[in-house]
């Protein structure tokens, strides 16, 4: 039961850090000082910014930069220091954050607005990246050989949840309140973040060790002495090439989420209302990911899991470039389903590839690059649509990149899935065990290849028993 309550603070703490992010999306014409409310244009929200495209750009991505160094130094971090320290430091730099971005309208200039929210957003997303890594680390040893799957799709749910209340909600109460007070409500709000980071890991500190497997418990406490950045060379070769598919699929649905609504305003003739809606499609049916996740818990098949999503998103790409007048609905739709299949599996594919001891290293190596992944990505398409070509050629550039994009993550899954062939322990197609991690703890650098085995008599049954040399494991059949 605890291993819920910190589950339900985890999410709330990533609904709330959420908040801040959609905000600045939501609030663009505001910061732009181009929505007819502002006093530029003879509206009454005199809390208005000028921001130029650049700098509202530059404002939108810092934090998923931060996010790429942040979340690999907090997976070491962690293992050093502890669930509980981290979280006190995520949740700490999420509220310092939160408050130097909210404050940045009072500034008197755009100028010195735009450097106060640049501050406030970089160390925002030092604390909202650095708190998804800690909580992972944190789910990975309390649910594995449970709910692990399950655990990390309504964890990520939960950004879906916050996106769909802000989108709903923000836009109608800034045209009533203007700039400055809705951020103040959105703060009000988002406070969930810090407070929810704070209490999850006061929660793991508590009751960690008496509810969690003692065996997963103790290599999760290797981390006291002597760990460094060599862990990252001891990582298999399973975790690279899911880590790479990661950064690949992630970059794709991020073009989609923040560029899919541009392009069916500009090259579709669609109201602003109703291309957010059409878009709106690919997190409504992320939803579903829960199910899948049990899914995944009850009968594993994680490669065939990552390998079906890219078919799915390569399907959409493919079509949408070929096609021009290819069905926009049924592109979100086909999207949507693979984003949520992506989401059911791909953190716990991770866990069951790594051991106890080195999770936190693995998870906060993928953490950053889907950070990284985001702010790459989102850099190279603005570098495409910001040329000067006609409209229909700019967002043909756009859909040939998603699809390149995707090809490579679709081959990169076929990759992990003979690696999982390949290996006896099948690690990604085994159903959740307790035996999995500890057994890869066995294994070689090379994921596929076992150190030898030798049989051993039980003398109380009289039955010969396989088990992996130097360790009391059986080995998995």
């Amino acid at each position: 039961m605890k291993r819920w309550v910190f589950l339900f603070f985890s999410c709330a703490a990533l609904f709330g850090a959420q908040m801040i992010s959609d905000e600045t999306a939501i609030l663009a014409t505001r910061l732009s000082g181009t929505s007819p409310g502002c006093y530029q244009n003879t509206g009454t929200d005199y809390g208005c910014l000028s921001m130029s495209a650049t700098e509202f750009n530059a404002l939108y991505v810092i934090h998923f930069w931060a996010g790429a160094v942040c979340a690999l130094c907090t997976g070491f971090l962690t293992a050093r220091y502890g669930v509980w320290v981290m979280s006190l430091a995520t949740g700490g730099s999420l509220l310092v954050g939160m408050i130097f971005f909210t404050l940045g309208p009072y500034c008197e200039t755009t100028e010195a607005a735009f450097a106060l929210m640049m501050v406030g957003k970089l160390i925002y997303g030092c604390g909202y990246w650095g708190n998804i890594v800690v909580s992972q680390q944190a789910k990975s040893h309390w649910f594995f050989g449970k709910e692990l799957a399950v655990s990390f799709a309504l964890y990520t749910n939960s950004i879906r949840v916050s996106a769909i209340v802000t989108y709903a909600s923000v836009g109608t109460i800034v045209q009533t309140v203007g700039l400055q007070h809705t951020m103040w409500i959105v703060f009000i709000v988002a406070l969930t973040g810090p407070l929810g980071a704070v209490i999850a890991g006061w929660i793991y500190r508590e009751h960690a060790e008496s509810s969690m497997e003692a065996s997963v418990y103790r290599e999760s406490l290797v981390y006291a002495k002597g760990l460094d950045f060599s862990v990252a060379k001891r990582l298999n070769r399973y975790f690279w090439t899911l880590g790479l598919y990661l950064f690949l699929f992630y970059g794709a649905i991020i073009m989609v989420l923040a560029d899919f609504p541009k392009f069916l305003a500009e090259a579709r003739g669609e109201t602003e209302a109703v291309a957010g809606l059409i878009t709106g499609i690919v997190v409504d049916v992320g939803i579903l990911s829960p199910l899948l996740g049990i899914i995944t818990d009850l009968y594993g098949w994680r490669e065939v899991q990552l390998f079906v999503a890219a078919i799915l998103f390569s399907i959409a790409a493919i079509g949408i470039t070929a096609v021009y007048t290819f069905q926009q609905v049924l592109f979100c739709v086909l999207v949507g389903i693979s984003y949520s299949l992506f989401t059911a599996c791909v953190w716990s594919a991770v866990v069951v590839v790594t051991t106890p001891s080195s999770v936190g290293i693995a998870m906060g190596l993928a953490t950053s690059l889907q950070a990284f992944s985001a702010g790459f990505t989102l850099l190279l398409v603005g570098r495409i649509l910001d040329t000067d070509a006609d409209t229909r050629s700019r967002w043909t550039g756009y859909f040939i990149m998603m699809s390149v994009v995707v090809s490579f993550s679709l081959a990169l899954s076929a990759i992990v899935w003979y690696l999982d062939w390949k290996s006896p322990l099948r690690p990604l197609r085994s159903k959740h065990s307790t035996l999995i991690p500890a057994a890869a703890a066995e294994m070689n650098e090379d994921v596929g290849e076992c150190i030898p085995v030798k049989s051993r008599r039980n003398h109380s049954s009289g039955s010969i028993d396989t088990y992996i040399s130097g360790s009391n494991l059986p080995m998995i059949t």
